[in-house]
């Protein structure tokens, strides 16, 4: 009799088992298909730097007069050359830090409307024999106070800023970006081809590297060339 209890336990036991790791293969299945299909969304009461660090892609900057900070992963594919999302984390408790963890590219190809220097399309060279068009990459939508200051590092990015307090850009190998008003201090260290434009600079400028499309209508501070 002990020995039938015994086998009719561990029966139950195993059965039980069975059923809870069925239960978790259909959870799991069904979060990680949510989990490509979704873009993941991120907010903070208040951010006051932006890093974007090793980033190919796009980002659409959008800002306000609050502090509210939001940040949407958008433009997943299976067709990603990461074929994962960029990191977030909060550096500080008002700095936002994005990894797309990317290595830098070889080189870039932009196809610029000649009137108004619209970018019209972009195939990225990650090495010699590794090609991508630009929107196979991320994109970053970010909604952020008018103050924030916008810091990018070994990345190629593209997109649009709207008023913001300040801009660094450094080790940046290929881009187009459009900005309204910094109130601030600009920095763009640059490589490979790049069109920065900008509407107005209310601090200083400062150039360095392949700087020859970088257009400002209006700068308030001194402009320094390296």
């Amino acid at each position: 009799m002990k020995d039938f209890y015994h086998k009719y336990s561990i029966r139950i036991i195993t059965g039980t088992l069975a059923i809870i790791l069925v239960v978790m293969y259909i959870w799991l299945s069904i979060f990680t298909q949510n989990a490509h299909l979704s873009n993941p969304i991120y907010t903070r009461n208040n951010v006051t730097k932006i890093e974007i660090q090793n980033f190919i892609g796009t980002v659409e900057l959008v800002t306000h007069d609050d502090a509210g900070f939001k940040l949407e992963f958008t433009n997943r594919k299976s067709s990603d050359p990461a074929g994962y999302y960029p990191l977030f984390k909060m550096g500080t408790d008002t700095i936002a830090t994005i990894n797309g963890r990317f290595e830098p590219i070889a080189s870039c190809a932009l196809n610029i409307d000649d009137e108004n220097m619209a970018l019209m399309d972009a195939t990225i060279n990650e090495t010699k024999d590794k090609q991508f068009n630009l929107k196979d990459y991320p994109i970053l939508k970010i909604t952020a106070s008018k103050d924030v200051i916008l810091a990018v590092e070994r990345s190629s990015i593209f997109g649009t800023a709207q008023n913001i307090g300040g801009i660094e850009f450094e080790n940046i190998i290929c881009s187009h970006f459009v900005l309204d008003n910094v109130a601030n201090n600009a920095a763009f260290e640059l490589k490979g081809l790049n069109f920065i434009s900008a509407n107005q600079i209310g601090g200083n400028l400062d150039l360095a590297g392949a700087t020859n499309f970088v257009t400002v209508k209006t700068v308030g501070g001194a402009t320094t060339y390296h």
